[in-house]
């Protein structure tokens, strides 16, 4: 095991986000559960940030976060460790 990975601030996302409305009686049906606070979501799309661009390769995919810190992993021989 390697020793630890420092702290490291936020970074941009490679894909940019949008905010699309939601129909507001499933937003009052639903809001509150899914912590919404108004009729509105702000989810990642498939369109690529330019800035980020450099990112991508052969092996990359984009997963959405969802509550939690921000996590650094070390691949070594293509193991996370």
């Amino acid at each position: 095991m390697s020793e630890l990975l420092p702290d490291f601030p936020k970074l941009e996302p490679p894909f940019t986000r949008k905010t699309y409305s939601v129909n507001y009686n499933d937003w009052k049906r639903h809001g509150a559960k899914l912590q919404l606070r108004k009729p509105e979501v702000y989810l990642i799309t498939k369109e690529v940030n330019e800035k980020c661009s450099w990112v991508f390769g052969d092996d990359t995919y984009a997963v959405e976060k969802l509550h939690g810190t921000n996590v650094a992993v070390e691949i070594i021989n293509k193991k996370s460790m």
